[in-house]
């Protein structure tokens, strides 16, 4: 009888530790869930921040853009008064703090490509043509 007594207090004993462990693991997944929603959460205001501060630059920059438009068109002008077409981008661009090269060839070369469906207010699109050159024998 005293060993029936003193192997069920060990089992006891031993659902105890069980027990706490088991509050233990589902305070710790608790406390892992409430810190992947915090992350989350964070995650997606600086995604709106981002985004806000996008569309800010992007207005920012189309303002400055629109207030040139009709200005004469003059080769090789970086304004405010006159512009060529890489000189009115480049213009621009300095106005928001953003350096670009002065011509279109080297802006063209400057920037990085981008997917025809990934473009977005303020991008630069070049177009490259190739010249047909004829051999003469």
């Amino acid at each position: 009888m005293v060993e029936l007594t003193n192997e069920i207090s060990d089992i006891e004993k031993s659902l105890k530790k069980e027990i706490q462990l088991k509050h233990k693991l589902q305070d710790k997944l608790s406390l892992k869930i409430k810190r992947e929603r915090e992350k989350t959460k964070k995650e997606k205001a600086q995604k709106k921040r981002i985004s806000q501060q996008k569309i800010t630059r992007e207005k920012r920059l189309e303002t400055i853009a629109k207030a040139k438009l009709g200005k004469r068109y003059v080769w090789g002008a970086v304004g405010p008064r006159t512009f060529d077409c890489s000189g009115f981008t480049s213009y621009s661009y300095k106005k928001m703090g953003i350096a670009i090269p002065r011509t279109s060839i080297r802006q063209a070369e400057y920037g990085e490509y981008i997917k025809r469906d990934s473009l977005s207010a303020g991008d630069l699109i070049f177009f490259l043509i190739l010249q047909r050159q004829e051999k003469v024998l």
